[in-house]
C-alpha cells in the first residue's frame, strides 16, 4: 500500500472529499467540488481516482459508478 505522504496533491484532494463524504461520490461530482482548488477536466479526476483505486485507498461501486473511500486502506495490486 502506498503511504499517504507520497500521495500527488490531486489524489489527496480527492482522498480528502471522499472521506468527508456521507456516501459514494461519482467522478464528475467530484470535479464540481474541486474546481475551487483548481481541477478543471474530469481527466485529472479520474486518474487520481485510478490511483486511489490501485493504492487500495479508494473503492469504485460499479454498479453506482461511484467512489467511496476504504475503511481500511489495502493493496489491490
Amino acid at each position: 500500500m502506498a503511504a499517504r505522504d507520497v500521495l500527488t496533491k490531486n489524489q489527496l484532494c480527492v482522498l480528502e472529499k471522499l472521506e468527508a463524504a456521507s456516501g459514494p461520490l461519482s467522478a464528475y461530482t467530484l470535479l464540481d467540488q474541486l474546481r475551487d482548488r483548481g481541477f478543471r477536466a474530469p481527466l485529472q479526476v479520474y486518474r487520481a481516482l485510478d490511483t486511489l483505486v490501485k493504492s487500495g485507498f479508494v473503492h469504485r461501486l460499479e454498479s453506482l459508478n461511484s467512489f467511496v473511500a476504504c475503511a481500511e486502506p489495502h493493496d489491490h495490486s
